[in-house]
């Protein structure tokens, strides 16, 4: 189950006023403009040439193999949003990321998360630990010693 719109809005709001973002303008705006693009049904108009003119003003002569700044720009936002995520955003429930290789956000449920790490490491059902657990109990709680080799011609 995806977010909705709003649950994106104010978690990006909340990316935007925490410490990581406050004082970088730079990532505050690509962050920004990367998540209201993609909300708004237009994640595959983002690319690197349209990201530079938009959000790094530069002008239509603009030419992403020569000027990086997006692909530099990309890289220390996606560490921003790793930083918020694993001190302040711990537990926030939604979660945006920016996947390497593409400047189109992803938008998860941190309970679809984590419910598809549960299902992964399913540990044995209550019924079947105690099924296992049975036979080992009877025979400590029988204590029924086994004949030696001997004793039997």
């Amino acid at each position: 189950m995806a977010p909705t719109r709003d649950e994106i809005q104010l978690q990006l709001e909340r990316l935007l006023s925490s410490n990581a973002f406050t004082n970088a303008s730079r990532s505050s705006r690509f962050l920004q403009f990367v998540v209201e693009q993609a909300a708004a049904g237009e994640g595959d108009r983002l690319k690197e040439y349209v990201i530079g003119v938009e959000v790094f003003d530069r002008d239509a002569e603009y030419d992403p193999r020569v000027d990086s700044i997006v692909r530099v720009e990309a890289g220390r936002l996606r560490t921003k949003i790793e930083e918020y995520y694993s001190s302040h955003g711990c537990e926030d429930a939604v979660i945006i990321r920016l996947p390497k290789g593409g400047y189109a956000p992803e938008f998860a449920l941190r309970e679809s998360e984590q419910l598809g790490a549960a299902q992964r490491q399913t540990p044995p059902s209550k019924s079947s630990e105690i099924w296992l657990s049975k036979p080992a109990a009877l025979s400590v709680a029988v204590n029924i010693p086994r004949p030696s080799r001997g004793l039997y011609v």
